[in-house]
């Protein structure tokens, strides 16, 4: 009865996501014209003007009427080592400029939320977070490999998921210390490599797949579903 009741609530919540969709908008922090506004200023004036390291102008944006910018250009080697360069420090020098004048309104910049950075690193806590997941998946196999005879038939499989998982949450740890295209991409595709030898493992155990000629297909499986889901 009480799953009867409860399908066409279901069927109810789906149909109004379907008949009555929700606008979905990205990030508002980098899009809002105030932000964009002081970048471009920025840029302009500190990075395109080689004498303002030497003679710094006062200029008008949207938080200031006579703001002086901090000397972007200079980026620290360390930094530069990192990818920063100055419009990436206008960027984020901008981005913690806004959050500082709207205090009650934090926004998220470019899918992130306006953290401090430490050391060059764009998200301490999650690069710890991270790593700390690595430590885990780690002990946790050092612990399986002791306990699991070698003679075990999904050892193998096991073992390669292992491997997956750290690479993964290496690449996480990548991502989190400096979102560039490549670190945001080995990220994804480490995480969805991950996904799929999970969904792998899930089918090999739940059907007790043993046969070296049914694994081909429990792969292929493993990897449809995710991609279903994506979609």
């Amino acid at each position: 009865m009480k799953r009867s009741r409860e399908f066409p609530r279901f069927l109810v919540g789906l149909g109004s996501l379907i008949v009555f969709p929700h606008q979905i908008t990205g990030s508002s922090g980098d899009t809002s014209k105030p932000y964009r506004k002081c970048v471009r200023k920025c840029v302009k004036q500190v990075c395109l003007n080689a004498q303002y390291a030497t003679n710094p102008q006062p200029v008008k944006i949207p938080f200031d009427e006579n703001h002086i910018f901090p000397a972007l250009a200079q980026v620290p080697p360390y930094l530069q080592w990192m990818g920063w360069d100055c419009r990436d420090e206008c960027e984020h020098y901008c981005m913690h400029l806004q959050v500082l004048h709207e205090p009650d309104n934090i926004r998220q910049y470019f899918g992130k939320w306006p953290f401090h950075r430490i050391a060059g690193i764009q998200e301490p806590a999650s690069v710890i977070f991270s790593l700390s997941n690595l430590a885990a998946i780690y002990v946790g196999y050092k612990q399986y490999a002791h306990r699991v005879p070698s003679t075990y038939v999904l050892r193998p499989y096991f073992q390669v998921a292992t491997v997956l998982a750290c690479i993964a949450w290496i690449s996480s740890t990548i991502f989190h210390i400096r979102d560039l295209p490549w670190t945001e991409r080995l990220d994804y595709m480490a995480a969805g490599a991950t996904l799929i030898m999970n969904s792998v493992m899930g089918l090999l155990l739940l059907f007790k797949i043993r046969d070296p000629k049914n694994v081909l297909f429990a792969f292929a499986l493993g990897a449809f579903v995710p991609y279903i889901w994506h979609l």
